[in-house]
């Protein structure tokens, strides 16, 4: 018992040590990845006609807790308008909510499609706030615009709930699920998603993730559902992504 109190007492002081000795947390932090993926899925909806997609951004974070980024990747032309890439720009502030520690996240993001000749435009914006404990997460996003070229559906909403776990030191399992509703239209939709990684080392991670779609009214026309054969955008579907952070 003596061997294991001291054992414990020299763990916490070399653990105190290399706090001390820890270089300190820097103001502002640049981040960046890039992803190959074998298809671009948003809310379980493919938007590279099935196929794959590169992928890529940089994160700014300040230590108060602001953010700021930016994300694009290619898109098939599935609304017929030109456009074949998407930029996200996004921003927000994330912290911690005493005494519990439930995390939050307020934000803003812009998906702009450079090229889009549509009217009105499938450019979309969304305000977003969200929670987190433990593993789980939810977060509401809005629109305050149409929501992806649609007329009349400003105040859209998506709830997406998350949840992650680390089944082993290297491997991590996530489940999702998103419900869409879409202002004064009947193309509401449900997604599911789960997904396995597993860490690579030196930045790298590997993906599988299975998607699947339950729309609230089949019959629903939009392109953002069907390409210009009449290919179904929202069926089931497998995703192998890789990725590299830096």
């Amino acid at each position: 018992m003596k061997k294991t109190i001291l054992a414990l007492s020299l763990s916490a002081i070399s653990v105190a040590a290399a706090a001390q000795n820890k270089a300190p947390e820097p103001d502002i932090s640049l981040t960046g990845n890039f992803s190959l993926v074998s298809d671009y899925r948003f809310r379980g909806v493919s938007q590279t006609d099935t196929k794959p997609a590169g992928q890529g951004g940089f994160d700014v974070a300040a230590k108060s807790g602001l953010y700021a980024g930016t994300w694009t990747s290619n898109v098939s032309q599935w609304t017929a308008t030109g456009a074949s890439q998407e930029i996200d720009i996004y921003g927000g502030y994330k912290g911690t909510l005493p005494p519990a520690g439930i995390g939050f996240d307020i934000g803003y993001i812009a998906y702009q499609y450079p090229g889009n000749t549509a009217s009105p435009k499938n450019n979309t914006r969304e305000l977003y706030v969200g929670l987190s404990a433990g593993p789980v997460s939810y977060k509401l996003f809005r629109t305050t615009g149409n929501w992806f070229g649609l007329d009349n559906s400003s105040g859209s909403m998506y709830h997406d709930v998350t949840a992650t776990f680390s089944l082993t030191e290297k491997v991590t399992l996530s489940a999702h699920i998103g419900i869409q509703n879409i202002k004064n239209r009947s193309e509401d939709f449900r997604d599911l998603k789960v997904g396995l990684t597993y860490d690579l080392g030196d930045g790298y991670a590997a993906g599988l993730a299975f998607t699947s779609v339950d729309l609230k009214d089949e019959k629903a026309g939009h392109a953002w559902f069907t390409n210009a054969a009449g290919k179904k955008l929202s069926g089931n579907g497998t995703v192998i992504s890789l990725t590299k952070t830096f």
